[in-house]
């Protein structure tokens, strides 16, 4: 096993162990209407990296979101909805604004009409 697949599982079992907590305490199941979706690379060609989604991969996941009926947020939007206010949502965010989101992952969100959060590194 992997330092990273270590440090994923126990990342994974500290997040259930708090929400179980938070549900056990404040007697209440918490609901997320919007999701959050992060990329960083989007390329043209397949990637063993994790951080590297391939072009097709993210054509396949943008469109099912529309034909499933979501729309794009912007960050106020998501806030919004996380207090309830509506379903079918989703944040689209981009760490570190690579080249490939302007070239390869913005024509696709254009082509659906999605909207994408960038997070762009100015310096180490």
């Amino acid at each position: 096993m992997t330092l990273f697949a270590i440090c994923a599982a126990a990342c994974t079992a500290a997040v259930l162990c708090l929400y179980a907590f938070w549900a056990i305490a404040f007697g209440r199941n918490y609901h997320f209407p919007a999701q959050a979706l992060t990329y960083h690379h989007i390329d043209g060609r397949l990637s063993p990296l994790a951080t590297r989604t391939s072009r097709p991969t993210f054509e396949k996941q943008v469109y099912a979101l529309k034909e499933r009926g979501f729309r794009s947020l912007s960050p106020d939007e998501f806030l919004a909805q996380r207090e309830g206010e509506g379903e079918r949502s989703v944040l689209i965010t981009f760490d570190d604004c690579y080249s490939s989101v302007a070239s390869d992952a913005l024509p696709v969100l254009a082509s659906v009409n999605f909207t994408a959060t960038l997070f762009i590194i100015t310096g180490y």
